[in-house]
C-alpha cells in the first residue's frame, strides 16, 4: 500500500520557487519514494534526527515518514548548498 504525500506550506512554497522542469523531476522522485519510502539509494537518515533527505540531483528534500498513518510528510525542498542552514 502506498504511502500518501503531504507538502507542507513551506515545502510547497519551495517547489514553487524552482524551475517546472526541476519541480516535475522532484515530484517525480517523491512519487517513486511513496511506493517505498526506504528502497532508493537516494535516501538517507539525517544524523540526530527523524527525518529524511532524498536527494534529486543537486536539489534535496527533508522529509518524515509517519509509519503509523502511512504518510511521507514533506518538510522542506532546497539546494544542497542551502537546505541544511534553515
Amino acid at each position: 500500500m502506498p504511502y500518501e504525500l503531504v507538502l507542507q506550506p513551506r515545502a510547497r512554497r519551495d517547489l514553487n520557487k524552482l524551475a517546472k522542469s526541476d519541480r516535475l523531476v522532484i515530484f517525480d522522485k517523491l512519487h517513486e519514494l511513496a511506493t517505498d519510502p526506504y528502497s532508493s539509494g537516494s535516501v538517507k537518515k539525517l544524523q540526530g534526527s527523524e527525518y529524511y533527505r532524498l536527494r534529486v540531483g543537486k536539489f534535496r528534500v527533508v522529509y518524515e515518514i509517519q509509519n503509523s498513518v502511512l504518510i511521507i510528510l514533506v518538510l522542506a525542498v532546497g539546494h544542497r548548498k542551502e537546505i541544511y542552514r534553515r
